[in-house]
């Protein structure tokens, strides 16, 4: 996977925002070539931008777009560069990640039955896992058969690194996956032989473009803005917290190596507390 291939459908980048981040990446390997790829290197650029004369906004927005960079490297790699920690930007002012409420998650679940395919049943149960353990797309699209522990309603995934984990499901996501092996999954060729859990309408292993696509639609279909295929993992490690998970097991859960990484959720689950506080307790609304 290349980091092109990771803009447009991993992040769900639009087709311009993606030329763009090529080309901020294009200038920062101008300036710092592969092999002073450090942290050392990456302060060496975003000085380079600043004594060029560039706006405080635009050394953010590429410093935002490396940081991913570097990120994606370390993860599909051997590269191991840590981010400088003095930067352009506060660590108040990065983005919280996006979610959506239990409701949404709800009717997405529903979405795809609408037509009652064979192709609409497996969507389902790939978005049922994808919610239910907090999965990637790409490790929803590389979950074999095997990997699959029925009895004790457990998947085994291989993240980033090819990190292994053992993942609990829910009873429901579970059953879906029942049913989805043996009423759809066993009408596919080449079901006998290809090892993956899902399949396309070819029997071959569903790849993540075409996955991305159908999930885009039924955002579309929902009127739900700025979601990604990530947004699901979001909401699902933002719901845990809200119910009272403990960070570090929803740390496990999605197989961040960096507890920082998962840290991030709280500020998304403290706002929600907030909000709650300020519409129930009696002095909630007063300054």
């Amino acid at each position: 996977m290349d980091f092109k291939w990771y803009l447009t459908y991993e992040k769900g980048l639009s087709d311009q925002t993606v030329m763009a981040y090529l080309q901020d990446i294009d200038q920062f390997s101008s300036v710092i070539p592969d092999n002073q790829l450090t942290t050392k290197g990456v302060h060496e650029y975003l000085s380079w931008l600043t004594q060029r004369g560039y706006q405080s906004s635009t050394i953010q927005r590429k410093e935002s777009v490396i940081r991913q960079y570097i990120q994606f490297l370390n993860s599909e790699s051997n590269t191991s560069v840590h981010f400088p920690s003095q930067s352009f930007r506060r660590s108040s002012e990065r983005k919280l990640p996006k979610v959506l409420s239990e409701s949404q998650i709800k009717q997405l679940l529903a979405q795809p039955l609408a037509d009652q395919s064979p192709i609409s049943h497996r969507d389902q149960c790939m978005l049922y896992c994808m919610y239910s353990a907090g999965l990637r797309i790409s490790e929803v699209i590389s979950l074999k058969l095997g990997h699959w522990d029925q009895t004790q309603s457990l998947v085994t995934i291989f993240g980033k690194g090819n990190v292994e984990r053992r993942i609990p499901i829910d009873r429901q996501t579970n059953q879906r996956l029942v049913e989805y092996v043996s009423t759809c999954r066993s009408q596919w060729k080449n079901q006998a032989i290809v090892p993956y859990m899902f399949l396309s309408n070819q029997g071959q292993k569903m790849t993540r473009q075409t996955f991305f696509l159908r999930l885009k639609r039924y955002f579309a279909e929902l009127q739900l803005q700025g979601v990604t295929p990530h947004t699901i993992r979001h909401s699902f490690a933002t719901h845990l917290l809200d119910r009272g998970a403990d960070v570090r097991d929803v740390q496990v859960f999605l197989g961040h190596q960096n507890i920082s990484t998962t840290q991030r959720y709280t500020h998304v689950s403290t706002q929600a507390l907030r909000k709650m506080y300020d519409q129930v307790h009696p002095r909630g609304s007063l300054s």
